[in-house]
């Protein structure tokens, strides 16, 4: 553990000698609850942890994605700090409802929501979570199931239905 002086003296450290942007990574109550994290970096790097935990369907699971971005835009709205929405996923398997197509709807609200004006607000990107299905979570080592089904490819690196059905390319491109 560490205390709030550490990490912004390691984050102005860490500025100083790469001339570089910089931040720290914490959920996003952490933002929420701590003022000094909003201005501690350049951008905000917070943790989306998903809603599929608890059995939601992809668009509801999009749209918790989306209430998370707005949340975190009201809280730089003063500073304009552009925010990377990281660990955003959606499980092609390991509990009932997770599949590979549901997996597939998911990205493709996510991918053609975050072309759209207005599903996103500005300065909030996401980032996604794993492109490899994981096999170290396992529930052996204290995973739950849909964690080692969270890839856009299979263990043996074959693309899954939201890889090859999901327009991930601009069509402007």
């Amino acid at each position: 553990l560490y205390s709030a002086e550490e990490l912004l003296r390691n984050i102005r450290h860490f500025r100083d000698v790469t001339n570089r942007p910089v931040t720290t990574s914490e959920l996003i109550i952490e933002y929420e609850t701590a003022a000094l994290l909003l201005d501690a970096g350049d951008f905000l790097f917070p943790d989306s942890h998903a809603s599929w935990h608890s059995g939601s369907t992809p668009a509801q699971v999009w749209k918790d994605t989306q209430q998370r971005a707005c949340r975190l835009a009201q809280l730089t709205a003063n500073s304009q700090t552009p925010v990377l929405l990281k660990m955003v996923s959606y499980p092609s398997d390991g509990a009932e409802g997770l599949t590979p197509e549901s997996q597939m709807e998911f990205y493709r609200l996510a991918v053609e929501g975050s072309r759209n004006d207005g599903d996103l607000p500005q300065r909030v990107v996401l980032s996604f979570s794993t492109a490899f299905d994981p096999l170290w979570k396992t529930v052996q080592n204290g995973w739950a199931e849909p964690e080692n089904h969270l890839g856009l490819f299979t263990v043996e690196r074959s693309p899954k239905p939201a890889v090859t059905k999901v327009g991930w390319r601009h069509k402007h491109l």
